[in-house]
């Protein structure tokens, strides 16, 4: 054999085994996309069961149908001399080339037609399983309540070491809970945090904000699936009881729920649901705004861990309006609670810093006396502590001057550090853990899902942290973002890991780097000491960032309208001025 006819079959071979590959690689993810195999498949082969041997072998032959049909056509095209049995052999390969191409559009139309991202796997848009023979039977039997308390900092829970007696029952859930110890949201605004929760994608990926003025704001692309829609098809009952405002169901929170309530006083209803419909196997969703800002809680929680104030901040619905009409007459458009009340503050007065953080911290011992401990007697009233998931978090935290003001709009910790407490009815090897290791909101999806048996769509951005518990150490970085609707390039972004914060505000040339280890406290910018760690983080915040847009490219957020009821919520909570 000469050198030229050695190099022509290399040449060959080498394109038959590339386009064999590329071809498994296609085939297989079409195979992951309906829900046909498992997760983590190698070149669209898998033995876990005899369907998957059967799927397997269809993509073998399929694979090196095509390859050889590429390959024997161009060894017998460029032949000068053709006799009857080579000419065959040319016109089964051109055959087989047209019957590739035929089948390639015809799957191609067939995606596009169903409007389902190859990346979703297993699930249609709306959360549907495509395979639920498969998914279903192993379903573990247990329900489900999610409770977020928007605007809850953990460092003012006891078991997260607070001095002041604010969280009792909260603290007695989480010893026989799992504690994570530092979880993070990726957002310090309710809509993209929660929005992030049910999707585990990142705010710029899923383009949810805070519906902030007047004309409205965006709601969810339909085709992004939820948790809800995911536990909806999975035989359970949906139901939510929230404040509105942000996290109302017409931003897309009310996707998958059969009932979805917008009424900050809907904890009552929620105990009554319960009482109606705790033998059914249900999926609750309890949130409240009672720590948000403005900081009113009713007596004798306005009083309790400040009762000698007497100064000019004003904690009471009643307190407020009195004020208004004496300031600015009964004929004045009245510019919401939030407003006045921080009118009241004197920021600069550490006596009146002071009790505003014991208002706040009376809000949280009002939700821990009347929210979460009647709960937590309800679930032992009806014996559901055996068999109920409870997953207790907030969306962001808040600040008290740590960074020189209040609120929440920044990246630091006090902005974005969450509680996690998460109780596992049948795991007791669980009972009393303590995750130290970093965790965020785009994990507790993927978490749910991995625990109740279902499999987890593979466009969520989040990591099952059953490993975590069970002390395998993942090293998980944390990214959070200020965003509008675009990941426009002047919004901040940051990345925290056990030992730094990177913060980046790129129209503004700035970046922040803290030495958490030794500055805790975000105080100490030493981005100029640490250029090493600096550049290196923000590698990957702009690997994350390039991420996020090639994920979020096809994604397309709906304009949406507010109503009167709305409109009054979010500028009672500041949202609307």
């Amino acid at each position: 054999m000469n050198a030229r006819k050695l190099v022509i079959r290399l040449t060959l071979s080498a394109i038959w085994l590339a386009v064999f590959v590329a071809v498994m690689r296609y085939i297989g993810a079409q195979w992951e996309m309906e829900g046909r195999v498992t997760t983590g498949l190698l070149l669209g082969v898998s033995v876990d069961s005899p369907r998957h041997i059967l799927y397997s072998i269809a993509t073998l032959a399929a694979s090196a149908f095509v390859a050889t049909s590429l390959v024997l056509f161009l060894a017998l095209l460029f032949r000068r001399r053709r006799h009857a049995g080579q000419k065959l052999w040319l016109a089964v390969s051109v055959a087989g080339l047209a019957l590739t191409v035929v089948a390639f559009a015809w799957n191609r139309r067939q995606l596009h037609r169903a409007s389902l991202p190859t990346a979703y796997r297993y699930y249609d848009s709306t959360g549907r399983l495509l395979d639920p023979e498969r998914h279903l039977s192993n379903l573990r039997p247990v329900n489900v309540i999610l409770i977020s308390i928007d605007t809850l900092n953990p460092l003012h829970l006891g078991v997260y070491g607070y001095a002041r007696d604010t969280s009792p029952t909260i603290d007695s859930l989480a010893q026989v809970s799992v504690l994570f110890q530092n979880a993070f949201s990726h957002s310090p605004k309710t809509s993209p945090a929660h929005m992030s929760l049910f999707t585990s994608l990142y705010p710029s990926v899923h383009k949810i904000r805070n519906w902030n003025k007047l004309q409205g704001g965006y709601s969810l692309d339909h085709h992004l699936i939820t948790l809800p829609e995911i536990l909806k098809n999975a035989g359970y009952t949906t139901v939510a009881f929230t404040g509105g405002g942000n996290v109302q169901s017409s931003i897309g929170f009310g996707h998958g729920f059969d009932q979805y309530d917008n009424e900050d006083q809907v904890w009552e209803k929620a105990f009554q649901w319960l009482d109606q419909n705790h033998d059914s196997r249900f999926f609750l969703f309890l949130h409240t705004f009672k720590v948000h800002s403005p900081y009113l809680p009713p007596p004798p929680y306005n009083a309790m861990f400040d009762p000698d104030y007497d100064g000019p901040i004003l904690d009471s619905e009643e307190e407020l309006w009195q004020y208004f009409r004496s300031q600015y007459g009964n004929g004045a458009d009245f510019p919401g609670s939030h407003a006045l009340f921080w009118e009241r503050v004197d920021k600069n007065d550490p006596r009146e810093v002071e009790h505003v953080k014991a208002l706040y911290d009376g809000g949280i011992r009002f939700m821990n006396d009347r929210m979460m401990a009647v709960l937590l007697e309800k679930l032992r009233r009806y014996d559901l502590v055996q068999n109920t998931v409870v997953i207790f978090l907030s969306d962001h935290g808040e600040e008290f001057q740590q960074h020189g003001d209040f609120l929440h709009k920044e990246l630091y910790d006090e902005h974005i550090r969450i509680p996690l407490i998460w109780y596992f009815p049948d795991q007791p090897e669980y009972r009393g853990k303590v995750v130290p290791q970093q965790a965020s909101l785009v994990d507790v999806t993927p978490t749910l899902l991995q625990y109740l048996g279902l499999p987890i769509p593979v466009m969520m951005q989040g990591t099952n942290l059953l490993p975590i518990i069970e002390g395998k150490d993942l090293n998980l970085p944390v990214f959070s973002e200020r965003i509008v609707i675009s990941d426009v390039p002047d919004k901040k972004k940051a990345i925290r890991t056990p030992e730094w914060k990177y913060i980046w505000w790129p129209t503004q040339k700035k970046a922040e780097l803290f030495d958490l280890r030794n500055d805790p406290g975000e105080l100490v910018n030493v981005a100029e000491r640490f250029p090493e760690v600096r550049n290196e983080l923000h590698k990957q915040v702009l690997a994350w960032m390039r991420e996020n847009a090639s994920k979020g490219e096809s994604i397309k957020a709906i304009t949406n309208t507010l109503d009167p009821e709305t409109i009054e919520k979010l500028k009672s909570l500041g949202y609307i001025r």
